[in-house]
């Protein structure tokens, strides 16, 4: 987390070799403030100050921090997973996506083009590349069984798949 204004105050913290190292601490993000130690983490210990009275680097402070930063990138990537899957699903009922389903099943004679046996009743995104404006040749027709072995991490027959019905196409 970057604080724009830090509340900082001096602390030690003591190295593997058993020595005394002096910094400044965020008391709300836990991390160093350069504004006051300069290019490097570390300060000279000042002249007038008691090592023994200064307060100890705080490990806890600065996870506690970081494990904040954490949860928000989580909660920001999930809102923009919702949004992306809006996207997706009102897509694959849209007009564009019916007709290019189509004339890709079309093309392919209704023939999965993963077995070239069954009957193809599935359109299955070679890459999302250009997902919403697809080239046909970034789609092949599928029967079931060959677009579950695309996806063998999801379920493509309607189920919930991390949140979300994947709808079959």
């Amino acid at each position: 987390m970057d604080c724009v204004n830090h509340d900082s105050h001096l602390v030690r913290k003591v190295a593997a070799n058993g020595a005394s190292q002096f910094t400044y601490q965020c008391r709300r993000c836990g991390q160093i403030d350069y504004s006051k130690t300069g290019r490097g983490p570390w300060v000279a210990k000042p002249a007038t100050i008691d090592i023994e009275t200064l307060p100890m680097w705080s490990d806890q402070l600065q996870s506690s921090s970081m494990e904040a930063v954490r949860l928000q990138a989580e909660a920001q990537r999930a809102e923009r997973d919702e949004a992306w899957w809006a996207l997706y699903h009102e897509y694959m009922d849209s007009p564009a996506w019916r007709t290019k389903r189509r004339r890709v099943l079309e093309r392919d004679r209704h023939l999965c083009q993963g077995c070239l046996e069954d009957v193809a009743n599935h359109v299955h995104h070679m890459t999302y590349d250009r997902l919403f404006n697809e080239l046909l040749c970034d789609l092949v027709s599928l029967c079931p069984a060959c677009h579950q072995k695309c996806h063998p991490h999801k379920d493509i027959m309607g189920r919930e798949l991390n949140g979300h019905a994947f709808a079959v196409h």
